[in-house]
């Protein structure tokens, strides 16, 4: 995928330092956002919306804005999910807890025994 991203920037900067860009280019920044949004490293979703911001501030085909705003309003939606196990293992983990575009989240958990766990 690497490869695929780097030669998604490397013809966009081709277009960039032309005289008279490609009316393709904001769809290249577009499809660059989209791969760089699926990858699994921390700042993918910054370095997303950094590839994406020309193509919101451009005159391009309303089509294609519309795109970009899609793409953008999914990177900035709130996420928030809770996994548990049933039963758990010594020293392992039985809740996950993720989240994303949430300023502040508030997650308690007490200890119970098996007699208050059955009440």
């Amino acid at each position: 995928m690497s490869k695929l991203i780097h030669a998604l920037r490397l013809r966009i900067k081709q277009q960039v330092n032309t005289r008279k860009p490609s009316e393709w280019l904001n769809s290249l920044r577009l499809d660059l956002a989209k791969k760089l949004k699926d990858q699994t490293v921390e700042d993918s979703n910054i370095q997303s919306l950094t590839a994406l911001k020309p193509c919101l501030d451009s005159n391009s085909p309303n089509g294609l804005i519309a795109q970009c705003k899609d793409l953008e309003t999914d990177i900035k939606a709130p996420y928030l999910s809770l996994e548990s196990r049933s039963s758990d293992g010594l020293n392992k983990r039985s809740i996950k807890l993720r989240h994303k575009n949430l300023e502040t989240v508030y997650f308690k958990a007490w200890k119970l025994g098996p007699r208050e766990a059955v009440a």
